[in-house]
């Protein structure tokens, strides 16, 4: 056997035998943290009033160490303005000045280490519900994974209530086209970055039980299969409708919708720099009549380079075009790295903030 193939047999073993390990360990370390929460989770009490009544709450989970965005003072705003009020868990410690400042947007504030990461922080929200004898009417889940709302005259808590379900996000995460035609898809989840809940799948057993029986995980592989897929999974086999704004039907449906004008626009905001289709693009550009026969190729190669996962970032368009999700990922992977530096060259960005913010994410700034 050669000698690179001993390597990385060596290291997948390794790999196994350390996610031994944390599996033995993970158990002892939520009751060591459970029985450490008092003293490591901190909350103050903020300056926006929960309506009694009618009470809609949205945890909004930071991880911001260095000091907090802008962007986040104007998400906490809106969450006000549409009705909901704001728990602002932090996995960072806040300094005092962006404390203060969280206060005077938030219904509360608490601060916990970050253990578990996002759903580490989404299970603190709902435990600290609990405590405070709140069960709302609608929640939502968010992180700071995303500017929202992008662009400003998109409203992200609007496009998730024109959806049904007990659970609505604003994206699911699908295979590929490729992967689905061979069969070979899994089924869709989700995408927890926002998530929607009406009373029906919050009072559902299956809800409870799984924020209950969570086990903590410091591994962000183990983080997205048993927090991100497992919610989804958990509901949706309980019978909870499960759904999204988009997914790769729709998504695939507007693309089917584009004009000559907007399929135009679209090619010029096209992340997918594959060598293919950067040749099939350039051929398109120079072809001299863009006519039904243009139109027909210029979706086909829309199509092509919309294969891929993260196919809202690989064609950034879909966030300008009305569709109305009102939200942009941060992510620095090299596609949404490259969906960030198109979208400050071709869209118009009302919101200075969020132009500062973009520009700085991949200046690294």
């Amino acid at each position: 056997m050669k000698l690179w193939k001993v390597k990385r047999e060596l290291l997948r073993l390794a790999e196994q035998l350390k996610g031994l390990v944390a599996e033995l360990r993970e158990p002892w370390e939520k009751r060591q943290y459970e029985r450490q929460r008092p003293v490591l989770v901190h909350r103050w009490n903020g300056n926006i009033t929960l309506d009694k009544q009618h009470p809609r709450v949205a945890v909004y989970l930071l991880f911001q160490p260095e000091g907090l965005s802008q962007s986040t003072y104007l998400a906490c705003e809106y969450l006000v303005r549409k009705g909901f009020a704001p728990m602002v868990v932090s996995n960072a410690p806040l300094k005092p000045a962006d404390l203060e400042r969280l206060q005077s947007v938030s219904w509360q504030v608490v601060q916990r280490p970050n253990y578990g990461y996002d759903f580490g922080g989404y299970r603190e929200g709902i435990l600290q519900l609990a405590e405070l004898v709140c069960h709302p009417d609608e929640l939502i889940l968010v992180n700071d994974s995303i500017w929202f709302p992008f662009p400003a005259f998109c409203d992200p808590i609007d496009a998730v209530r024109r959806e049904k379900g007990g659970l609505v996000g604003l994206l699911s995460a699908e295979d590929s086209r490729s992967r689905i035609k061979l069969g070979t898809a899994r089924s869709p989840f989700v995408c927890s970055f926002f998530l929607f809940f009406r009373r029906e799948a919050i009072d559902h057993p299956a809800f409870d039980h799984f924020w209950s029986s969570y086990r903590y995980t410091n591994s962000k592989y183990k983080t997205i299969r048993r927090g991100e897929r497992g919610l989804t999974y958990a509901l949706r086999s309980a019978g909870v409708e499960c759904q999204s704004v988009m997914n790769r039907v729709s998504f695939d449906h507007w693309l089917e919708s584009l004009g000559i004008p907007q399929v135009e626009k679209a090619l010029a905001f096209l992340a997918n720099h594959a060598g293919s289709v950067r040749m099939q693009l350039e051929l398109l550009k120079n072809r001299p009549v863009h006519d039904a026969e243009w139109l027909y190729d210029a979706r086909s190669l829309l199509f092509t380079a919309t294969d891929g996962q993260n196919y809202p970032s690989l064609l950034p368009y879909v966030f300008f075009s009305g569709v109305g999700c009102g939200y942009f990922k941060k992510a620095l992977d090299p596609i949404n790295a490259d969906a960030i530096r198109i979208v400050l060259a071709q869209a118009e960005i009302e919101e200075p903030i969020f132009k500062q913010e973009l520009s700085q994410r991949v200046n690294g700034r």
